[in-house]
């Protein structure tokens, strides 16, 4: 795919994109500079201050000690309070080799809801609700993020008829990805979701779709339809 960048991200001059997200994959302390390096997921679009491949700054000793390779691919060095001043937020991912990650797509009508059984093995897990990303409508389109609430639920039997208990609750301002995280017992467990969709996000997603994630240890995930025991009322009390 070629990504246009001045679509979904404004490009400033010294080569960064506004409001958008790069991946670090190392820092060093090369030389005694404190440098940082990153990659654009565009795959090209750079940042061109201090550090950058073409800056006067590396020597040939610190090229080959970082192994600095010059051309538009989206890799980059900065020095870190160049990194701090132009990028001022940092995320740091969740990361398991036991874990796996399993991915749903979902819908539901204004007013009415999902809800995903989970087989689970004993761990912590991590529920993600995701709405489209504003970025994939043209600026100005009116496109906004619509509230969600998330409630995990233990079955205390094979089945919700058998009764059940709350395990977990959280309610997502307007954001694009609400998480909902768990140190669970093994067990079989449903995960309520309901978005409150916005009238003006219902024209620019008229399906009402989105996706559910869940990260964490070996589980067995599917959605069932809404007709079941239990009615919202009676799930969020």
């Amino acid at each position: 795919m070629d990504f246009k960048p001045s679509f979904l991200s404004p490009v400033r001059k010294n080569g960064i994109a506004a409001t958008h997200a790069y991946t670090v994959s190392q820092v060093s302390n090369a030389g005694g500079h404190q440098l940082v390096k990153l990659r654009n997921p565009w795959g090209k679009t750079e940042w061109n201050g201090d550090w950058c491949d073409g800056s006067s700054l590396w020597t040939d000793e610190l090229k080959r000690e970082l192994n600095v390779t010059e051309g538009d691919d989206g890799i980059f060095w900065m020095s870190f309070t160049d990194f701090v001043r132009e990028l001022p937020y940092l995320f740091i991912n969740y990361y398991d080799d036991s874990h796996e990650l399993t991915t749903a797509p979902a819908a539901h009508e204004k007013d009415e809801y999902v809800f995903m059984t989970c087989d689970l093995d004993a761990g912590k897990h991590n529920f993600i609700v995701s709405q489209i990303d504003e970025r994939m409508f043209p600026r100005n389109s009116g496109y906004v993020y619509s509230a969600s609430i998330m409630k995990l639920v233990k079955f205390k039997g094979s089945s919700i008829e058998d009764g059940f208990e709350m395990i977990e609750q959280v309610e997502n301002s307007r954001i694009r990805d609400g998480l909902l995280q768990a140190d669970l017992e093994g067990g079989k467990y449903g995960l309520y979701v309901a978005v409150d969709w916005e009238q003006k996000t219902e024209k620019r997603n008229p399906h009402h779709e989105f996706q559910v994630t869940r990260y964490g240890p070996d589980g067995e995930d599917e959605f069932t339809d809404c007709t079941i025991e239990y009615t919202k009322e009676q799930l969020l009390t």
